[in-house]
């Protein structure tokens, strides 16, 4: 269908099921957090999983949230059950992003694009963070031009499994293949009746697997104070 293609995306560390579960035709970007519950197992799958076509992306040293760093210590916002706080910016970039860089280096691995924990951005934390990666990931719908893509854009998450299969992202994976687009989805876990499902999708229209190599960025205009 002309250039239809799917960008799956997988968030977090769970290797196993996604090495075991990806349809054999398929290649996906796997964003890796929480590097320190990786076995040596893992990251030898995912160096396979990289051989074989897939990325592998940056979702934070300890997958935690970058959106309230700026704010007032006395925001009230600050005060949530994850305690995502850090003293400054460089606190943060220091413990989420470059103790994850060296984790990806000391296992061979060279990684440019990243994902937010829980989708939490501010325009600052683009501002800083596309000094130092190709792309970043937010939340929301994403059906965007191979050869125009946001260097910011969007993934739908596609971990539940509804009762009528055309409800939903569904409908999104669809309407991106029938007008030769590239959709952009996400999961957790390796669900395989989504998984399925898309692989069936991507057959019947004749769409391709990708990964974000094989699309053409066009930066996003920022507005940050």
């Amino acid at each position: 269908m002309g250039n239809a293609g799917i960008i799956l995306c997988f968030d977090d560390y769970h290797v196993k099921e996604w090495y075991e579960f990806l349809p054999s035709d398929a290649k996906a970007t796997f964003y890796i957090s929480n590097h320190d519950k990786l076995t040596t197992k893992d990251w030898d799958m995912l160096k396979e999983l990289q051989d074989l076509g897939s990325l592998i992306g940056h979702h934070g040293f300890n997958h935690r949230r970058a959106g309230t760093v700026h704010l007032p210590v006395d925001d009230p916002r600050r005060a949530d059950k994850d305690n995502d706080f850090y003293e400054s910016w460089e606190a943060w970039l220091r413990d989420e992003i470059y103790s994850g860089f060296e984790q990806f280096k000391k296992h061979g691995f060279t990684v440019k694009d990243y994902a937010y924990p829980r989708g939490n951005c501010s325009p600052q934390t683009h501002v800083l963070l596309k000094k130092v990666f190709r792309s970043l990931r937010i939340g929301g719908v994403g059906i965007y031009n191979r050869s125009l893509f946001p260097d910011i854009f969007c993934a739908s998450a596609f971990d539940i499994v509804p009762k009528n299969e055309y409800s939903g992202h569904e409908k999104e994976v669809i309407r991106a293949f029938e007008k030769g687009m590239v959709v952009c989805v996400h999961m957790h876990h390796a669900l395989i009746p989504r998984l399925d499902w898309l692989d069936n999708m991507v057959k019947e229209y004749g769409a391709d697997w990708l990964t974000l190599n094989d699309v053409k960025f066009k930066e996003t205009v920022i507005c940050a104070k």
